[in-house]
C-alpha cells in the first residue's frame, strides 16, 4: 500500500518446507509512476493534451480530466478528446480513475503563469487531540479576493449540496477551525486550514476553493488533501499469555504519523526508557499495567494494557457542553479482585503531597453534583446547571483496601450560543450572514432554532442564516440550540437600509383655496436612511419649483394653479410622490346687476356697488379653470 519510488524493483516467490528453501526462477518487475500532463502543439494555436506515465499502467484504466480545478471529461483514452486553445490562465490536471487523489500537478498550457492550485501534502495522519494545518498553494495572475476551505464529507449538511460552504461556519468543527492566513490577500499561498482538537469523525478529504479580483473562481471537484486521524492502542504478541511468559508490545495507529513519531513507554504508571514502538517484555505478569503515547503528546495515551491491574478508563478525552445544562462524563475502572473499594469521588484540583478534594463537598457546586455508577467498575459524574466557571480539567480517582488510582484529566469546556453577525446595517438586496455557533464542538452535533423579534423563524435549522434583505427583515435577532430554547443568544439588531418608499403629497389647507391666500405643500417619505433632498413640481414643467420638505405657495393667483408632485432621495435612490390638484378659486363674479329690491339666489351675495344704495350686485364664489 501508499506505493513510493522507492518500492520499485524486482520481486520473486519463496517458501520453507520441511526440508529446504524454494524460490521461484521467476521474477515480477514493478514499476512505479506518477501522472505528469504532456502537451503537443497544433495548427491555429491550439494544444494536444496527454495524461502520460513513465510505464504502461496496469488493467486499462479510465482517465479524469480537470480544467482550473473542475471536472470536465472521463476517457479510456489518455488522450484528452479536444485539442484546446493556448488561454493563458488555463491549466489542466489528469488523475486515473478511483485514484483521484493521485492526479498530475496542475499544468498550464501556455506558459506558467496560469491559475493553479497545489496541495501541499496529498495525504496526512495525525493523533486524535493534537492539532493539524493543511496547506496549498495558489499561483496565478491575481490577487484572491474571497476563500474557503470545505469538505465534500460534509454536503449533507450544505443548503445547496452542489454549492461547498465555509468548514469555519460547520457546527461538527465549532471553535476549532481556524484559518492562519485569512488576512492575507495574496496571489501565492500557502493558504493553511488549522483544526485543532482533532477528533476520529474529522478523518476526510479536505478542498480549498477562491475567487480573484478578476472574477476567477477555482473549481470545486479537484481532490484535496486526505486527513486521516487515530488514536493509539497496545497490541500484545502473543494476544494471549500466562504469568511470566515473555511478549512484545506495540504501540500501533491505524496509519503511519506524518512526523515520524517516537513513542514512550510506562510501567505501572512509570514512564521507560525505550522510545520504540515496540517494547519487548522478557515477564509479562498480571498486575502490570502497560501503556503508550507519542513523545510531545504524552497527555494522549493508549488504554492500559494489563489482565488484573488498576487503571481508570473514561469514555471521553474532551467534553462540550452548554452553559445551563446537564453533562454526564463516564468512566470505568479496575483493581484486583481480592481488594475492595472504600472511597470513590471525583476532582480538579491536585496539590502535590496532599489528597485531593471531592467535588460535592466543594461549595461551588453544591446541589449540582451527583454520582452514578455500580460502585464496583463504573461511576459518572453529573454537574447539572453548568456555568462557564465549571471548565476544567476532571478526574476520577478509587482508594481500595490495598491501593488507590486516578485516571488521567477529561477536558470540561462550556461555552454559550454565540450569535454573530456579519452586517449590522445593510442595504435592501444585499446580503447578510448570521451565524450561530458555540465556542467548542458539541456531541451530538446540533440544530439551531433562529428568532426575530422573539418569534421563531419557521424551517431554518442551519448553524447561518443568509437573508437577500427586504425591509421586513430588519429586527433584533437570536438563536438557541434545538432542544434547549429556553438558553439563547444574546440579541442583536439588523437594520435594513433602503430607498424612498411610500412618497406622498398633503395639503394645507385642506379645504377650499381662495385666489390671494396661501397654500403649503408637504412631502412625506418612508426611507433609511431618512430623505436627504425633497424636489418640488409641477406637471408638465421640466425645471423644479422649490426644495425641502415643504413648498409654501403665498398670495397665491390663477398661475398657480395645476397639479404639483415631489421626489424624495436618499443615498440607495429617489421616488416620486403621485400628483395633487391645487385648484383657485376667484374672489368674485359678477352675476347679475339689479336695483336695490334684488332678491340674490341662495349662497349669492348682495353687496353695494359704486358706493350707490341703489346698485346691488349677486356675487357667487367660483372656481377659477385654465385650459
Amino acid at each position: 500500500t501508499d506505493l513510493s519510488e522507492e518500492d520499485k524493483g524486482s520481486y520473486y516467490f519463496s517458501f520453507y518446507t520441511t526440508w529446504t528453501l524454494w524460490t521461484s526462477g521467476l521474477t515480477v518487475t514493478l514499476s512505479v509512476t506518477d501522472l505528469h500532463v504532456n502537451v503537443q502543439s497544433e495548427l491555429d494555436n491550439r494544444k494536444r493534451l496527454t495524461c502520460s506515465t513513465t510505464c504502461p499502467l496496469t488493467g486499462n484504466p479510465t482517465y479524469t480530466w480537470y480544467k482550473n480545478g473542475q471536472h470536465i471529461d472521463e476517457s479510456t483514452s489518455p488522450q484528452y478528446k479536444d485539442s484546446v486553445y493556448s488561454n493563458y490562465g488555463d491549466s489542466y490536471s489528469c488523475a486515473v480513475k478511483v485514484h483521484e487523489d493521485l492526479h498530475s500537478p496542475a499544468f498550464c498550457v501556455q506558459n506558467q503563469s496560469c491559475s493553479r492550485l497545489i496541495y501541499n501534502e496529498r495525504r496526512i495522519c495525525v493523533l486524535k487531540g493534537t492539532s493539524v494545518d493543511i496547506s496549498c498553494t495558489y499561483a496565478g495572475y491575481s490577487d484572491v479576493t474571497s476563500s474557503l476551505w470545505f469538505s465534500p464529507k460534509q454536503s449533507g449538511r450544505w443548503r445547496d449540496k452542489l454549492i461547498p460552504e465555509d468548514l469555519i461556519t460547520d457546527p461538527g468543527y465549532a471553535g476549532r477551525v481556524e484559518y492562519p492566513d485569512q488576512e492575507s490577500r495574496r496571489y501565492r499561498g500557502p493558504f493553511t486550514l488549522r483544526i485543532t482538537d482533532v477528533r476520529e469523525m474529522d478523518s476526510a478529504e479536505y478542498r480549498f476553493t477562491f475567487n480573484t479580483e478578476n472574477n476567477f473562481t477555482w473549481g470545486q471537484s479537484l481532490p484535496g488533501t486526505t486527513l486521516t486521524v487515530t488514536g493509539v492502542q497496545v497490541t500484545m504478541t502473543p494476544p494471549t499469555v500466562s504469568e511470566g511468559q515473555a511478549v512484545t508490545l506495540t504501540c500501533s495507529t491505524t496509519c503511519s504519523l506524518t512526523d515520524n513519531p517516537t513513542y514512550t513507554w510506562y510501567k505501572n504508571g512509570q514512564p521507560l526508557k525505550e522510545d520504540t514502538y515496540s517494547l519487548h517484555v522478557n515477564q509479562f505478569r498480571d498486575a502490570d499495567s502497560y501503556y503508550c503515547a507519542v513523545k510531545g503528546h504524552e497527555h494522549i495515551r493508549s488504554p492500559t494494557m494489563c489482565k488484573i491491574c488498576w487503571s481508570v478508563t473514561y469514555t471521553h478525552q474532551s467534553i462540550c457542553a452548554l452553559n445551563g445544562t446537564t453533562v454526564d462524563i463516564p468512566c470505568s475502572y479496575t483493581y484486583p479482585s481480592y481488594h475492595d473499594v472504600i472511597k470513590a469521588f471525583w476532582f480538579t484540583k491536585w496539590e502535590s503531597g496532599k489528597e485531593p478534594e471531592d467535588l460535592s463537598l466543594l461549595p461551588a457546586y453544591e446541589g449540582r453534583i451527583e454520582y452514578h455508577g455500580d460502585k464496583k467498575n463504573e461511576s459518572t459524574l453529573r454537574i447539572t446547571d453548568l456555568r462557564l466557571t465549571d471548565t476544567a480539567q476532571y478526574r476520577f480517582r478509587f482508594i481500595s483496601n490495598g491501593g488507590r488510582a486516578a485516571g488521567t484529566p477529561v477536558s470540561l469546556t462550556i461555552t454559550d450560543v454565540v450569535l454573530e453577525m456579519d452586517h449590522a446595517s445593510v442595504a435592501e438586496g444585499h446580503r447578510v450572514t448570521l451565524t450561530c455557533r458555540t465556542k467548542c464542538t458539541l456531541d451530538p452535533i446540533p440544530e439551531y432554532i433562529w428568532y426575530r423579534n422573539g418569534q421563531p423563524i419557521e424551517n431554518v435549522f442551519a448553524p447561518f442564516y443568509i437573508l437577500s434583505v427586504s425591509t421586513e427583515d430588519a429586527g433584533r435577532y437570536s438563536c438557541a440550540v434545538k432542544g434547549h430554547e429556553e438558553i439563547r443568544s444574546t440579541k442583536k439588531s439588523l437594520t435594513v437600509r433602503y430607498a424612498p418608499k411610500n412618497t406622498s403629497v398633503s395639503v394645507s389647507p385642506s379645504g377650499e383655496i381662495v385666489e390671494g391666500s396661501s397654500v403649503t405643500l408637504t412631502c412625506s417619505s418612508d426611507a433609511n436612511p431618512p430623505v436627504d433632498n425633497y424636489t418640488w413640481y409641477k406637471k408638465n414643467e421640466t425645471s423644479p419649483k422649490a426644495s425641502g420638505q415643504s413648498y409654501n405657495i403665498t398670495n397665491i393667483t390663477s398661475e398657480d394653479s395645476g397639479e404639483y408632485y415631489c421626489e424624495a432621495e436618499n443615498e440607495y435612490g429617489t421616488l416620486n410622490s403621485s400628483s395633487v390638484s391645487v385648484d383657485i378659486y376667484c374672489m368674485y363674479t359678477f352675476f347679475l346687476l339689479a336695483f336695490e329690491k334684488i332678491i340674490c339666489p341662495y349662497d349669492f351675495y348682495k353687496l353695494n356697488i359704486f358706493d350707490s344704495p341703489h346698485v346691488k350686485v349677486c356675487l357667487q364664489k367660483t372656481v377659477l379653470t385654465y385650459d
